[in-house]
């Protein structure tokens, strides 16, 4: 099973963060987040087991961190953008 677990830290955060694999490494996985309204406003392809985000350009508010990697997985987690 390719479990797909992430820390998102710090959490809230002003825009900028780091997302950590906890567990298998990232392979090919792509990264999309959207906001409360559904809206896909960042995407990214992360093959590594840090990555640095910056959505700092966007308003305050709660956003969603859509993982998918090659295998189809998907994980999901939330984001508090408090600036």
């Amino acid at each position: 099973e390719n479990k797909i677990d992430f820390i998102i830290s710090p959490n809230p955060s002003n825009g900028r963060f780091t997302i950590k694999n906890d567990g298998v490494p990232f392979q090919k996985c792509e990264l999309e987040i959207y906001n409360i309204e559904g809206k896909k406003v960042f995407h990214s392809a992360i093959s590594n087991s840090q990555s640095q985000i910056d959505i700092s350009s966007q308003p305050s508010g709660i956003y969603f961190l859509k993982f998918i990697n090659q295998d189809g997985g998907s994980a999901v987690k939330k984001i508090v953008i408090n600036k």
